[in-house]
């Protein structure tokens, strides 16, 4: 029911609203899409999701806007695609792991402040929240060495816990149910990796 009407809002959003906007206007594109991304990611879809993210979104930034520009989404690019790239792939080679590592394993990058956590919360989930769904995928995956595994699972645990005490505090709820999925899986991982959180 509800997972029905959610993909029937994507393709609403994705057939009938994105084609009628300024393809220039990337922050429109992004806050549009935004909400999106959960539900297609969450019934496998993200393949298709990250295909339409930078078609209508990246590709367009640096098309119409170029180095050096700023738009005020522009944070989150990155962890959007690392997070549905690692959701594609999580059990196959992932080009970039390296890099999504280094990034990830650098707890520095993984907050982007209370102004735009505030904005994306209203759109569905905060932007924190990525972060630790990224560390979450990385510690999950076979080709991740244990030590990074553990500092990747208790820096997603804390930061997942940021994430819900700040969306209990806006009553957002549905930002609540996407964070509070990533802890139980956090808990599971924790189990396996047999670390105390």
């Amino acid at each position: 029911g509800n997972v029905e009407a959610a993909l029937e809002t994507c393709e609403f959003i994705f057939n009938e609203l994105i084609p009628k906007m300024n393809e220039s206007n990337v922050h429109n594109s992004c806050i549009m899409l935004y909400p999106t991304i959960w539900p297609m990611k969450d019934t496998g879809n993200a393949e298709r999701m990250l295909d339409i993210f930078v078609s209508r979104v990246v590709d367009p930034f640096d098309r119409y806007l170029g180095e050096g520009a700023f738009t005020f989404c522009l944070p989150i690019y990155d962890p959007i695609m690392m997070l549905l790239e690692l959701s594609i792939r999580q059990n196959d080679d992932v080009d970039n792991l390296d890099d999504i590592l280094e990034w990830a394993l650098l707890e520095d990058n993984l907050r982007f402040g209370t102004v735009i956590n505030g904005n994306m919360t209203s759109y569905g989930r905060d932007a924190n929240s990525l972060s630790a769904e990224i560390c979450l995928l990385l510690a999950s995956r076979d080709d991740v060495d244990y030590m990074s595994k553990i500092q990747l699972t208790r820096c997603a645990w804390r930061i997942a816990n940021e994430s819900m005490d700040f969306t209990l505090e806006k009553k957002a709820i549905p930002a609540q149910n996407q964070v509070r999925a990533i802890l139980q899986k956090l808990e599971t991982l924790a189990i396996d990796l047999e670390l105390e959180l």
